[in-house]
């Protein structure tokens, strides 16, 4: 069987000029992992017009596995999310200049949305490879959880039961170079994100 990955990150943010996931979709777009073709798309951090966007990337995708990334600041790790909460806060902008202040991101929504994809033994496989990860239980309430929140959501209107999770990328080291904090290569975080994406593949194409 060939199945269809629909892999995304995001664009910078906050003021800065590169951000990781971002990268990582750009260098994994077109490639093979397992048996399935990725395509991957950089999405704006943007509240108002995100929802939409992710709408119909799901819709039109068809995609078998369907994996989102983000930038976690100061993380020392590649973090797997487990819920998304009917949440939007920040005291941050996005790139549009939206600050939401506590608000739902569907008042006719659930509280929380779970991750269709079983994040254990995918942690496992990471710490087994030398990668440093972890299981989270709380995406945030910027533009990561809400992709995870709407991504749910629209697979859960598709009626489409297919393997769909976050993944929490560290900083680059060169995002660390004037105040030194934790981060990761690219290139072990392309490798941490092959793995995840493997492991949906496979759960999605047994």
């Amino acid at each position: 069987m060939t199945a269809r990955l629909l892999l995304t990150g995001f664009e910078p943010f906050d003021g800065g000029t590169i951000n990781p996931s971002g990268e990582v979709a750009r260098r994994l777009d077109g490639s093979r992992i397992g048996d399935a073709t990725v395509t991957a798309r950089v999405l704006p951090v943007s509240f108002a017009r995100l929802p939409a966007l992710i709408g119909a990337l799901v819709a039109d995708s068809a995609a078998d596995v369907l994996l989102g990334m983000g930038l976690a600041a100061a993380e020392p790790m590649i973090r797997l999310e487990q819920f998304a909460i009917n949440r939007a806060h920040s005291e941050r902008a996005d790139n549009d200049g939206l600050c939401p202040d506590d608000r739902p991101l569907d008042p006719a929504g659930p509280a929380a949305r779970v991750a269709t994809l079983p994040l254990g033994p995918v942690v496992a496989r990471l710490r087994a490879a030398g990668i440093p990860a972890r299981q989270s239980f709380h995406a945030g309430t910027h533009c990561c959880n809400l992709w995870l929140y709407h991504a749910l959501g629209a697979l859960e209107r598709l009626d489409r039961r297919i393997p769909c999770a976050f993944i929490h990328l560290p900083y680059v080291p060169e995002q660390v170079l004037a105040s030194p904090g934790p981060s990761l290569p690219l290139d072990r975080m392309i490798e941490a994100v092959r793995l995840v994406a493997a492991a949906a593949v496979g759960r999605a194409t047994s």
